[in-house]
């Protein structure tokens, strides 16, 4: 998990991505 790069609305689709993914 490294997320340096697009640290700007990157991380709300990735938690939403783990979030359905982990549903």
């Amino acid at each position: 998990m490294t997320t340096k790069r697009k640290n700007r609305g990157f991380t709300l689709i990735e938690l939403l991505v783990v979030f359905k993914s982990f549903r």
